[in-house]
Order: structure tokens, then sequence, then C-alpha cells
């Protein structure tokens, strides 16, 4: 009885470190180069988005918001998965209530349109397509899941130490849904 539970052990004490070796993932070699191509070039004019920033919002008063109203925020962007997308996580709070947000940026080369994902703790999820005005440092977001009957866009002004972003939304009726402006400066 007592070999059977001794050899009842072992496999138990094997089987469990063999299902926590299989759980954890390989530490990859830091010293190999990634898989695939390198990150697209274009990316790089969203490279000052990298860092942490200080953001101040105006909700200007809308169907969305009768009142307005302004908030006051972090941002931290990083570079993910070998720089080939962009990251920015941010959280706002006002007086009245608190907002978490996560933006993911990258760049579709078969389609050659930059490509954003907004998402936030208030339920709101875009997917967008954009193009880059390298004159004027302004990225021109066309949002892809609007409703019908609705038109508008987000533009965002980005420089090495200042992000201006404009979203503004209108019904077919020309009435205002949405009319936002998040002004983001780099912390020193």
């Amino acid at each position: 009885m007592r070999k059977k539970f001794l050899l009842l052990c072992v496999c138990v004490s094997a089987a469990v470190i063999t299902g926590r070796a299989a759980s954890q993932p390989d530490t990859p070699d830091k010293g190999l180069p990634f898989a695939g191509s390198p990150p697209p070039e274009e990316l790089q004019v969203l490279a000052p988005l990298v860092g942490q920033w200080e953001v101040k919002l105006e909700w200007r008063p809308s169907l969305q918001d009768k009142e307005g109203k302004t908030a006051k925020g972090q941002l931290t962007g990083q570079w993910l998965h070998n720089r080939h997308f962009l990251r920015l996580e941010g959280t706002t709070a006002s007086s009245k209530y608190r907002g978490e947000s996560t933006t993911l940026y990258a760049y579709d080369a078969k389609k050659k349109v930059y490509r954003r994902w907004l998402f936030a703790s208030d339920g709101l999820a875009t997917e967008s397509e954009g193009k880059w005005d390298e004159a004027k440092h302004t990225m021109t977001w066309k949002v892809l899941n609007l409703a019908p009957n609705v038109a508008g866009g987000v533009t965002e002004i980005v420089t090495k130490d200042r992000i201006e972003t404009t979203v503004l939304f209108k019904r077919g009726d020309g009435q205002v849904l949405a009319d936002v402006t998040l002004i983001a400066t780099r912390k020193k």
C-alpha cells in the first residue's frame, strides 16, 4: 500500500510540474531578431505620441452632452510588438466623472492607410482609417462604424510636444451629436 501511495505522489508531482511548465510561456531570447517584416516607415509620423502627456478635454454643448463639460487627465504612449503598433492609454476626471481609454494605431501597408481603434470606459468602441498630411502634421480619421445618417470625423495635429484632437459629428439634419477637443502636452 505504501509503494502505491508513493508511486501516486510521484505521478501527481510529475503531472503538476509538467502542467506548470506547459502553462508558462518560455522567455524569448531578446537577442533574436523579430520574425516578419520590419515596422512600416509610415508609422514614424506617429512617433511623437510615445511618452507621457497631460490632457485637457472640452466637450462643447451637443445632443450627447447638453451642458458641455471639461476634464483633465493623463496619457501614456508606447510602441508595441516590434513597433508595428502604438498604444495610448488614458485616464481623465472631472468633478462628476472619470474615464479610461485605450487607442491603438497601426499602418495597413496593403491599403496604404493608417488604422486607429479607440475603446473607452463608457462603452465607446470605434474603428477608423486615417490619412496623413505632412505639411500640416495632421491625421484625418474617417470613423468606419458610424450610425446611418451621421457624418463627421476626427483630426489629430501631432507635433513633438503637443497633440490636438478634434472630434465633430453631426446628424443629417445638421444637429451636432458630439463636439470635443483634446489638448495633450508632453510632461516635462
